[in-house]
């Protein structure tokens, strides 16, 4: 497998290609992750004492665990070995040539190609999962979200900190993903926290985000590099997001929302110059007539 790690997303490592998943390429890879992990300060930091000896019977019971090597089980143990360590800019991520998606063309190959058809799924019937989730309360971390109009998933608790989200419906443009695929697996380490491995909505490689968080029901940090949308994944609120807002929204709003409310937007309060000068037109912009 071939597989980035990042240290404020910057790419240090390569772990070589894997083509024919073994068991020795799987072993190999794992070990030349941890030798990589134990120079970073985090490492250095926090694996000491007891987490380090938490850590080693960890990587033990990685190195051990060869049964099933799909480029899915082999992704999260990887994943694994770096959810140890609390660092928001430390991640990692299955390697993908986004040119191979640039098109309908490509797009419409890899559908008909067996790696999609092999791409893991969660064995569940959808219609009773949709039933189930949408009984939900509004703040659980189980439930439906949606990826802005292109697909919904269903988030499932697996184990008492584990869950698998999975496709549960899909606009009819959407060829892309099939129901019952995995687009997410989250390990919740404090209530609302999470390791998260994601699947990109468009490419469907695998990336470790390793400082998720569920805030106004909705995954925070599920932006994804050249995807088809800038939004993240949450649930279908009843009124309109003004806590999340996309990435394209203005540096400063003011707008009318009803006859007595105004809707002010301010996303960043810094004294560099450049802010100051857009702040200082805004103002100028924003004074009545």
């Amino acid at each position: 497998m071939r597989l980035f790690l990042t240290f404020l997303y910057f790419p240090l490592w390569s772990l070589t290609p894997l083509y024919s998943q073994t068991k020795e390429q799987y072993q190999h890879d794992l070990s030349a992750l941890h030798t990589l992990l134990k120079k970073t300060p985090s490492y250095k930091d926090q694996i000491t004492g007891v987490s380090l000896e938490k850590y080693t019977t960890l990587y033990e019971s990685l190195m051990k665990d060869t049964t099933s090597l799909t480029s899915y089980h082999y992704f999260i143990n990887l994943a694994k070995l770096v959810m140890p360590i609390h660092d928001g800019h430390l991640s990692s991520a299955q390697m993908r040539d986004f040119a191979n998606f640039k098109d309908r063309v490509s797009i419409e190959k890899y559908v008909a190609s067996q790696e999609f058809k092999d791409f893991p799924s969660y064995s569940i019937n959808i219609d009773s999962l949709k039933t189930v989730l949408k009984e939900k309360s509004a703040d659980s971390v189980e439930g439906i979200y949606y990826y802005d109009k292109y697909y919904q998933i269903g988030i499932v608790r697996i184990t008492p900190n584990e869950y698998i989200g999975v496709i549960v419906d899909k606009h009819e443009e959407m060829n892309l993903w099939e129901k019952g695929q995995i687009a997410l697996h989250l390990y919740e380490y404090e209530p609302h926290y999470f390791k998260a491995v994601y699947a990109h909505p468009l490419t469907k490689n695998f990336i470790l985000y390793n400082n998720e968080r569920l805030e106004n029901q909705s995954f925070i940090n599920s932006y994804f590099y050249l995807s088809y949308t800038e939004t993240i994944y949450r649930k279908n609120l009843p009124v309109i997001d003004y806590t999340n807002l996309p990435k394209e929204a203005p540096m400063f709003q003011l707008k009318n929302l009803t006859k007595n409310t105004q809707y002010l937007l301010i996303k960043n309060f810094s004294a560099n110059s450049f802010i100051v000068k857009q702040s200082n037109a805004f103002m100028i912009a924003s004074e009545p007539d």
